[in-house]
């Protein structure tokens, strides 16, 4: 018998004694709509997942591919104390437009690298 005609006898199939999650008391039609209803839940989960794993994929990325003594104009030979110098270069340059997104950007990179490069152990 299926569970549709045991649940129709008034008998309790195997499925249902063990607290199944779909009621056998649902006809045919409606069990499908409601695992077809999860089912569609459980894959937005999963695309919001892998997308947001992407998205955190490239961010990392981005840190480590990111050159720090580019953003600043510099060289890997150069000195501690001219990382200072070539920050403040930048920072006042870029200053001179407020309302440019790219300034923004290219700011907090300069800023991120100067945070990182004056470390010594960062280096």
């Amino acid at each position: 018998r299926s569970s549709c005609a045991a649940a129709s006898h008034g008998h309790r199939s195997a499925l249902a004694r063990r607290g199944a999650l779909v009621p056998m008391a649902l006809s045919f039609f409606e069990r499908q709509v409601l695992v077809g209803f999860l089912v569609c839940m459980v894959m937005v989960g999963v695309f919001r997942e892998v997308a947001q794993l992407k998205q955190l994929g490239a961010s990392i990325q981005n840190h480590l591919l990111e050159d720090h003594y580019a953003a600043l104009g510099l060289t890997e030979t150069v000195a501690r104390h001219e990382i200072s110098a070539a920050f403040k270069r930048v920072a006042s340059r870029l200053a001179a437009r407020p309302h440019d997104e790219e300034a923004r950007v290219r700011h907090a990179r300069a800023a991120r690298a100067h945070e990182v490069l004056s470390k010594s152990d960062a280096r």
